[in-house]
């Protein structure tokens, strides 16, 4: 199918995705290696074409969410090594092991089940530790239960069809400032942990902190840290650190223009009614295609580097916004939904700011029907 940027598409900058991680790799101390998260699609970027961007400049390792995405990347020929981050069941572990992707180990019991299929295949399987030390998620229970846990890795650790590539966890606080001293907390916990095992011999490579966390806390990146949102520049991060810039925007095309008079409802509810003489546009984009409903009658879009309303209820293929103060806008005229419109810029966090969400969540929902431009160089790539 021959797409177009007549209805709604996304365009995504190849530079600015390899600027993140270059910005990333400059702030890390030396000897800590990047793990490149591109689950969800790399977050709605399109991970076969970012992983083949980040394989080219040098990448190490790169984590998905589910063996589905691993395995597509590896059909499409990405040779780096893939860290996954959910549990497989025992069927699937040759399909691993031929495919070099590292695999979780989440508690004694699992690890045994796993191990024995590989013995069974012959084969060796590359697994890493998960330590739940205070998120509640999946992993070992650490908070109060250190001896027993330490014994049960170190167990896993012995098992001869398993080579353990790394042991990690994941803290709770991703964007609260205020809750600082929770994660120090499970840091402290996961660093003891580690020495826990030391003393008992087993040394493991450790990785502890996500994107904003491996800005916060530069003292605990240890021997990886796990970038996702980062790469993509779509989250704030608090305290000192690098800058990183938004990949991704999202446009769309006005299709009709209409006028309405005070006491005109606009769209489903109604939820929205004119309250003077007011031009509407009406554009080909809807909740279908990831912009929630909760933002109805409360976002903004760029026209004419103009911030204008979105009013009325998002339908499902079309929303309005009221261009009465843009009087120059036409049909046709490009809107956009976040990214850059001349010496404007409006940003996906500002649209996740009024859930309240977050940004990963939109562009993570952008639907299939938007297609992505890649850029580089300011010029227009391939699309995927």
């Amino acid at each position: 199918m021959l797409y177009q940027t007549d209805r709604a598409w996304a365009e995504v900058s190849l530079d600015d995705i390899v600027f993140n991680f270059n910005a990333i790799n400059e702030h890390i101390r030396p000897g800590c290696q990047v793990i490149a998260v591109i689950k969800a699609d790399a977050y709605g970027h399109g991970a076969v074409t970012v992983a083949g961007l980040l394989e080219r400049v040098g990448c190490k390792m790169f984590a998905v969410a589910t063996f589905e995405e691993a395995i597509e990347l590896r059909e499409h020929k990405i040779k780096t090594p893939i860290l996954l981050l959910c549990p497989i069941t025992p069927k699937w572990v040759r399909l691993a092991v031929q495919n070099n992707i590292t695999v979780p180990l989440i508690g004694l019991p699992q690890a045994r089940l796993l191990e024995a299929r590989a013995r069974a295949e012959n084969v060796l399987l590359s697994a890493y530790i998960k330590a739940d030390c205070g998120l509640s998620r999946l992993g070992l229970v650490i908070a109060g239960k250190e001896s027993l846990a330490a014994d049960e890795v170190c167990e896993m650790a012995q098992l001869p069809g398993l080579k353990i590539h790394s042991i990690m966890t994941h803290l709770t606080a991703g964007g609260v400032a205020e809750k600082d001293a929770l994660n120090r907390e499970q840091l402290t916990r996961f660093d003891d942990f580690c020495k826990l095992l030391s003393k008992r011999g087993l040394i493991l490579p450790r990785h502890c902190c996500a994107s904003r966390f491996a800005v916060r806390y530069p003292d605990f990146n240890f021997e990886y840290i796990r970038i996702g949102s980062n790469l993509f520049g779509v989250h704030p991060y608090y305290g000192n650190g690098p800058h990183f810039r938004e990949a991704m925007q999202l446009k769309t095309r006005i299709v009709q223009i209409k006028e309405v008079d005070p006491g005109i409802t606009v769209g489903y509810g109604p939820v929205f009614t004119a309250k003077r003489y007011t031009r509407i546009a009406v554009l080909p984009i809807g909740y279908v295609d990831g912009l929630s409903c909760r933002l109805s009658n409360r976002m903004h879009m760029l026209t004419h580097g103009v911030k204008v309303p979105q009013i009325g209820r998002l339908c499902m293929d079309y929303c309005m916004i009221d261009i009465t103060d843009v009087p120059e806008a036409c049909e046709g005229d490009i809107v956009t939904v976040f990214g850059r419109d001349g010496d404007s810029y409006l940003s996906v966090q500002e649209h996740a700011a009024l859930y309240p969400g977050t940004a990963s969540e939109i562009i993570c929902l952008l639907g299939k029907r938007i297609p992505r431009f890649y850029f580089k160089d300011d010029q227009m790539m391939s699309q995927e």
